[in-house]
């Protein structure tokens, strides 16, 4: 099933995965029943299908069908959607594309530290007006 990357094309737009194992984390059996998923296909145009393996787990099975014709003309009509820049008709270059837009529209995340014992500001005291 590993393969060179799968593109999820979803009502509301296409994302772009490594391998066929990490698109299939991310159905939801929900969003599957309710129609959500149009398509999935591989970077070298090949058509997937999920198939359930458990509860609310599924794997993508390829169908052996190869249509870069059919892959180029949903990316041209999901582009605007996607909002990427890259020819639909190289889809390593859209590829690409939503790999850096994936990168770049993640939530940053920061380690928060707690104050030292000897900082300005200890954990439980709060700053007290005194009377004068």
């Amino acid at each position: 099933m590993t393969g060179p990357g799968v593109f999820v094309f979803t009502e509301d737009g296409v994302r772009f995965f490594a391998s066929a194992e990490s698109a299939a984390a991310r159905i939801r059996a929900a969003e599957l029943h309710e129609g959500h998923y149009d398509s999935f296909i591989g970077l070298d145009g090949e058509r997937f299908t999920p198939r359930a393996v458990g509860r609310n787990r599924f794997d993508l099975e390829g169908t052996g069908e190869r249509d870069l014709v059919a892959l180029a003309a949903l990316l041209t009509h999901y582009r605007d959607r996607a909002g990427f820049a890259a020819d639909p008709r190289d889809p390593a270059a859209v590829a690409a594309e939503l790999r850096v837009q994936a990168k770049a529209s993640r939530w940053p995340i920061k380690i928060l530290r707690r104050p030292r014992a000897g900082g300005r500001h200890r954990a439980g005291t709060a700053l007290r007006r005194t009377r004068g």
